[in-house]
Formats: C-alpha cells, structure tokens, sequence
C-alpha cells in the first residue's frame, strides 16, 4: 500500500511540475512571474487590502513584499493608497494594468 501512495504521490508531483511550466511560459509571454501573479490574485479578491495583510496572505517577509509592489507600482500592475481614515496604513488596489493582465489570463 506504502508503494501505491508512493507511486501517486510521485505522479502528482510531475504533474504539478508540467502545470508550473506551462503556466510559467504563459506568464513570462505576459510579462509576469508566478509571484506577481500572487499578488493579482490576492488583490482580485480582496481590494484594498493593507500592505501587512498582503504580506501575509502570500507568507512573504516585509521587504520582499515592499520590492515586489515597488515594481509591481511602477508596471502599473498595482497602486498603493493612503487609508482615508488612519494615514499610516497603505491600502493595495489593483491597477489598470493588472485589470488587464487578470482579465488576459482569464481568455
């Protein structure tokens, strides 16, 4: 029995191999990596989301987030706001472009 889950084991890992390689071919075509597209996908559903809390929904230390979003900012894929009630919090949206890039992928 070991050996069978073993073996199924196994064939989910090259299966998920081929699906991380197609789908990184198709990002990179787009002009994105897989941790952008994280990023896109966090945002899509939950918009406005505070630059903490994006960090912890993709399990990422804090300067690795803040690098991310500066690129992703100046790409045009995110856009940073200032939280109207406490001015301290920057709040995530999407931004036109990564409207399009989602809206892309989808086709």
């Amino acid at each position: 029995m070991a050996e069978a889950s073993e073996a199924v084991l196994q064939e989910c890992l090259r299966a998920a191999r081929v699906i991380y390689r197609w789908m990184g071919s198709r990002l990179e075509a787009m002009g994105l990596t897989p941790s952008q597209l994280d990023v896109l996908d966090v945002l899509s559903r939950h918009e406005g989301l505070p630059l903490g809390e994006l960090r912890d929904a993709l399990c990422c230390v804090d300067s690795n987030v803040t690098a991310l979003v500066d690129r992703m900012e100046r790409d045009g894929l995110v856009e940073r706001r200032r939280d109207v009630g406490d001015r301290r919090v920057v709040r995530l949206r999407l931004g036109p472009a990564g409207r399009q890039k989602l809206a892309a992928l989808g086709d």
